[in-house]
């Protein structure tokens, strides 16, 4: 855990060092990534990969390849930033909820806000 918490400031470096942990694929791995930061990261699952693939062109993720996964990943928070920017531009207001807004580009919107829409549409 201590690798992964050492690496959250490095995306790459620290889904790849929760993918370490014994028995955490991607879904597990990015979890643990949206618990320990929200801020920076989501939790990506197979709902979310089947809503992203068709509509942004989203690659295919190999589970059990770590590479695939790690890759995978990131292009994951590349789609969420992305999301997040469109929204401040379109002037999209974040919900109000007790939870800790993000500061600076995106207006508030955290990527694990973002994914929880992303889900509850898929």
């Amino acid at each position: 855990l201590w690798k992964v918490i050492e690496a959250l400031d490095r995306p790459e470096d620290a889904i790849r060092a929760a993918l370490d942990i014994p028995a955490f694929g991607l879904t597990y791995a990015s979890k643990l990534l949206r618990f320990l930061d929200p801020v920076r990261y989501a939790a990506l699952d197979s709902q979310i990969r089947k809503l992203l693939k068709p509509k942004v062109g989203f690659p295919t993720i190999y589970d059990g390849n770590t590479n695939s996964m790690v890759a995978g990943y990131v292009a994951f928070l590349k789609v969420l930033e992305r999301i997040g920017h469109e929204a401040q531009k379109a002037k999209v207001v974040r919900p109000e909820c007790k939870l800790a807004a993000a500061q600076g580009e995106t207006e508030g919107w955290r990527n694990a806000d973002i994914e929880m829409a992303l889900f509850a549409w898929s």
